[in-house]
């Protein structure tokens, strides 16, 4: 985080700066000469630790070539010009006791700062709070990059520095200024151009996280990011709750995937074989967490093919049950018309056991009258057995008492009468038997002469309908040719260059209808 910007002015004083820097160009290349590097990873030289220098400036100081880039809004103010009638910046309160002022007064004489951020010791403080807000917990937004930057007419390349290592995203990264601005610079051999003023140290992620502020300052990037996740999942509606847990998972699995990166890298300053076996763990909760990913959606699949097959199977059973209802109903009415024809069926058995006790009853009578009928004629072959034999008596009686009269009166023709009319009894007798055997005779040989005629004439009928189909579809082929040739010969002209082909092509069909007649002959 950065200072308030207050514009710098440009006082008799600074003025005077400008002059004394001229005229001591010769003592820069020995301040050069006698500049010392700091190594943190070696104590501090004998004569910084006399001169109890914090440090977080010689951290500042030693470390501002290795900073990345800052962002725009926190580079230092421009220079701008004061206008007339307004008052110099006011100092700091810090700078009223003369032996602080004279313990860093090489900060504030050499070298010159053009942003008036070298004339105070702002870099020593600890500052949590600016507007109101905890430093640690604000983020910066993102940065732009500056290719070139213009100072007094020169153009500086300027190549941005970004941790390939990490994945926290560059919203949340925290840089700090070094604490010194850019030289004023001028156009002379003794002079270099530095850029300090363009350089931050990147306090989160730093580049040698050794600390606790970088794992609360860790805790409260997770927080933030599953903050806004959790807005994100809010407000994101997909189409199944599926879908919904599967993005807040993705969500939250790269937050903590980034989270547990970060971690990992913090942890392999001091141990890179702990970080190497954390790595690797996180590795495999990625691929768990994937694979419970594609399990869950593999589960959803199924779950949903299997709600298919389900729906399916209830649409069957509504179908079934409709078929059920149906037959059911089918079946009430079939019991009631079974119901009906019981009824009936017992109604037609009452009849019909009644009809057999009428029949039994009329059998019964029928019997008693067969019986009286077999007595009765009994009794008239009896009577007629009686009577025929007083027939015989009487005619015996009658034929001897006519001979007795015919001998007595010699009456010799009545005899002869007699006997004629019984030997013409007896032929007219014998003529009926011959006359009936003759005419079974002939009426079996009539009837199978008409049998056999009948045969012959379906025969006949049969051939003739036959013939009959034959000779009708003789003449309907007879007639397509006719009309075909007709319709041809209508269509074109007979005195065609094609006249041979035309009449090589009726020929066979002239022939073919000459044969119908001789047919017609044959049948």
């Amino acid at each position: 985080m950065s200072l308030p910007k207050t514009p710098s002015t440009s006082t008799p004083e600074g003025k005077n700066l400008k002059i004394s820097a001229f005229k001591e160009e010769t003592g820069l290349p020995e301040l050069k000469e006698k500049k010392i590097l700091v190594d943190r990873s070696q104590p501090l030289p004998t004569s910084l630790q006399n001169e109890f220098i914090p440090e977080e400036v010689l951290l500042s100081l030693t470390n501002a070539a290795n900073a990345g880039p800052c962002p725009e809004n926190l580079l230092p103010p421009k220079k701008i010009k004061t206008p007339k009638g307004t008052l110099p910046r006011s100092v700091d309160h810090v700078w009223h006791n003369p032996v602080r002022r004279n313990k860093f007064k090489y900060l504030i004489d050499h070298p010159v700062s053009l942003t008036g951020a070298g004339r105070d010791i702002s870099f020593l403080y600890d500052v949590k709070y600016v507007k109101g807000e905890t430093r640690e917990s604000v983020v910066c937004p993102p940065r732009t990059d500056h290719a070139l930057q213009a100072r007094d007419g020169i153009i500086v390349p300027h190549k941005p520095k970004k941790l390939t290592d990490t994945l926290i995203p560059e919203e949340f990264h925290i840089v700090s200024n070094t604490g010194v601005s850019g030289l004023e610079c001028f156009d002379d051999k003794y002079t270099t151009l530095l850029t300090d003023s363009e350089n931050r140290l990147l306090l989160f992620p730093s580049m040698k996280p050794n600390k606790r502020i970088e794992v609360v300052q860790l805790n409260d990037v997770m927080d933030t990011m599953l903050e806004r996740a959790g807005v994100e999942n809010q407000e994101y509606t997909g189409p199944t709750k599926m879908h919904k847990l599967l993005h807040i998972l993705k969500k939250e699995q790269t937050i903590y995937n980034t989270v547990f990166h970060e971690l990992i890298r913090q942890v392999s300053v001091d141990c890179a074989d702990r970080g190497e076996l954390l790595s690797k763990i996180r590795e495999r909760y990625v691929q768990m967490l994937d694979q419970i990913a594609r399990q869950m959606i593999d589960f959803y699949k199924d779950m949903v093919t299997q709600r298919v097959m389900d729906q399916r199977i209830l649409e069957e059973l509504y179908n079934f049950k409709n078929v059920i209802e149906e037959l059911t109903r089918e079946l009430c009415l079939v019991r009631a018309h079974d119901i009906k024809l019981t009824k009936e069926a017992e109604k037609a058995h009452r009849d019909l056991a009644q009809a057999l006790l009428d029949a039994e009853k009329n059998a019964r009578i029928v019997e008693e009258y067969h019986d009286l009928y077999t007595l009765q004629r009994e009794r008239m072959e009896s009577d007629i057995k009686q009577l025929m034999a007083e027939r015989d008596i009487w005619s015996s009686a009658t034929y001897e008492l006519s001979v007795k009269v015919i001998e007595r009166n010699k009456v010799l023709l009545a005899k002869r009468l007699y006997l004629n009319e019984k030997s013409w009894n007896n032929y007219t007798k014998h003529f009926i038997v011959l006359l009936s055997s003759k005419d079974t005779s002939d009426l079996a040989l009539l009837q199978k002469l008409t049998q056999k005629w009948k045969i012959l004439v379906n025969k006949f009928q049969q051939e003739v309908e036959q013939n009959e189909e034959a000779t009708r579809e003789r003449l309907q082929s007879v007639k397509d040719g006719l009309v075909k040739w007709q319709q041809f010969f209508s269509e074109k002209d007979i005195l065609s260059p094609h006249k041979q082909k035309t009449l090589e092509s009726i020929v066979p069909d002239f022939k073919q209808w000459l044969t119908v007649p001789l047919k017609f002959s044959q049948l």
